[in-house]
């Protein structure tokens, strides 16, 4: 009798502890006062995500599915332009296929890259011109998303870092 007693100590343990891990998490990925929180149901997409309050009041978010890609393409303003898709990309072979497009019209420049994530910086080889992208593996909602900047698009470091926090922010319905 007393194995028993010991197991079910353990299993209530297990359970009690479990669920203190989800609700730390769910802190941490509670919005703040400055987040805005949408709720993104388009084609097989369904999650939600924090933009910056202050973009939003400037500009309505532009959330579109594109059927022929199956991609998702968010834009909020001018700086913040991200396509998201249900694909799953080893992000070290992207990396590594980045940095051997250097050439004479441009070079490529590892910024970061650690765990999921991948940031590196564009730039004409006089250094006249410098743009900055991102690449990520989103694991933390229901399915995995591969979430990249617009190559076609500049961006600053400050725009990366903004894209970034959407990116990590990305939460199941």
């Amino acid at each position: 009798m007393k194995p028993f007693y010991f197991l079910l100590v353990v299993i209530v343990s297990v359970g009690v502890s479990c669920g203190e891990i989800s609700n730390k998490e769910r802190i941490a990925n509670a919005p703040g006062p400055n987040d805005s929180v949408f709720a993104v149901q388009n084609g097989p997409f369904h999650f939600s995500m924090k933009l910056p309050k202050r973009m939003v009041e400037e500009n309505m978010p532009i959330i579109l599915f594109k059927e022929n890609t199956g991609d998702l393409v968010i834009s909020v303003g001018e700086s913040i332009h991200l396509k998201i898709s249900q694909q799953i990309k080893d992000l070290s072979v992207l990396a590594n296929d980045v940095m051997s497009l250097n050439s004479d019209v441009y070079t490529f420049e590892k910024v970061e890259q650690s765990g999921g994530e991948f940031i590196y910086k564009q730039s004409l080889p006089d250094s006249t011109f410098g743009s900055y992208h991102y690449k990520a593996m989103i694991s933390n909602t229901d399915l995995p998303y591969f979430v990249e900047t617009d190559e076609s698009r500049s961006y600053t470091k400050a725009d990366i870092d903004v894209i970034r926090k959407i990116a990590q922010s990305l939460a199941p319905l």
